[in-house]
């Protein structure tokens, strides 16, 4: 039935059971206790879709989920989307065949290169290195996802996804790199290669803001950022002063929240947050029908402290900052405003430019996670290095 989502049409399903129904439970290998679930996500390639099921022959725990679920759980879009990608038989085929043998090569040479892989079967990869990977590979342009906070796990796991075989190639010769030459010799390497480039095309940054601006460029491999990061006056200085003098740092992503060298910032005075996971913040934004980015950078003026807001992803964090200054509720001290996409980003950027308040701001669509956290290290490497 093409008006009724997923979920709630499996749950519809199993709930009319028979669940009165006498049999041996043991003798019929009963797996009410299973739930599976799947997600269009990974094998469609379809992120934006936010588009799963969940299977269980279990019609009493199915109707308590199904009473949890918000009425319309999906959008018309990924419902349609669902409906023919279920229908993908051969492409599914192809993809199961095309992830395990891709998943093989992956794991024996990450093997080759001494890293110890966890088997499985998904198109991920969870493996543990010795050597730091996360913040080397951000700096080429690569995230990969550290389990550092998995609970069982700890630092040196990480895991990366199974894709097509030039991805992940030049994701492997990037790893040999960094298992050859120390993150500093491959750090120098990199910035000497930018320069370089730069000189080609007869740019010259300003002197105070030419290692943020190669940074980013570093992170991202893209040189429009050369004429799109936007300061304001002596922005750097003053960000620079406000570390110094110990400012805290909230980020809207926990991706930016881990790639923000802590330990430097710690040796300054100042902490990294990130409230998008917290349980309060996820129910004010549910009672209040906001973003939970909006909700966090509320929550944020509860740090007694001057704090930097970090953005890489959710133009409603800008938005909602931009308010509360409107408001006279708070005044933000600094605020690094690089989120991506399309809706309301352009919007977000031009409403901060417009404030009193001391900025560095991507202008244009592009930006990231990894963009937010590469402005904050270029500030933390040049205050202690």
């Amino acid at each position: 039935d093409d008006s009724r989502s997923v979920l709630p049409a499996i749950c519809r399903t199993n709930s009319q059971a028979e669940p009165d129904k006498k049999e041996n439970l043991q003798e019929r290998n009963d797996f009410s206790h299973v739930l599976l679930i799947r997600a269009f996500t990974k094998l469609f390639a379809v992120p934006g879709v936010r588009l799963g099921y969940l299977i269980c022959r279990n019609a009493y725990l199915l109707e308590k989920i199904r009473r949890q679920l918000p009425e319309w759980n999906i959008s018309c879009f990924a419902q349609a989307a669902g409906c023919v990608c279920a229908t993908q038989k051969q492409y599914i085929e192809h993809a199961r065949e095309y992830i395990r043998k891709e998943r093989v090569f992956l794991e024996e040479r990450l093997k080759q290169l001494g890293f110890w892989t966890i088997p499985g079967q998904a198109n991920f990869i969870l493996f543990y290195s010795a050597d730091l990977l996360y913040e080397p590979l951000l700096e080429k342009g690569i995230l990969i996802r550290s389990c550092e906070n998995f609970r069982g796990l700890g630092k040196g796991f990480y895991r990366i996804a199974v894709k097509q075989r030039e991805e992940n190639e030049r994701l492997l010769c990037a790893m040999e790199e960094i298992k050859k030459l120390p993150p500093a010799e491959i750090e120098k390497q990199s910035f000497a290669i930018i320069s370089e480039e730069l000189s080609k095309m007869g740019i010259v940054l300003p002197k105070e803001e030419e290692g943020i601006t190669k940074r980013v460029i570093h992170t991202s491999a893209d040189f429009d950022y050369v004429h799109t990061m936007t300061y304001s006056e002596n922005a750097v200085s003053i960000a620079k002063k406000l570390l110094l003098d110990g400012a805290d740092i909230v980020t809207d992503t926990n991706m930016a929240l881990a790639g923000i060298n802590k330990k430097v910032l710690e040796r300054l005075g100042g902490r990294v947050h990130c409230f998008m996971a917290d349980e309060d913040v996820a129910q004010g934004a549910k009672l209040r029908g906001i973003t939970r980015a909006a909700v966090s950078m509320e929550k944020a003026r509860n740090i007694k402290k001057p704090v930097i807001f970090a953005v890489g992803n959710a133009p409603t964090a800008l938005i909602r900052l931009y308010e509360m200054m409107q408001e006279g509720s708070f005044r933000p001290a600094f605020i690094i405003g690089v989120p991506v996409g399309f809706v309301n980003v352009e919007v977000a950027k031009e409403l901060i430019m417009q404030t009193d308040v001391p900025y560095m701001i991507n202008r244009g669509r592009k930006g990231g996670s990894n963009i937010a956290a590469a402005i904050c290290n270029a500030l933390l490497y040049e205050l202690t290095r």
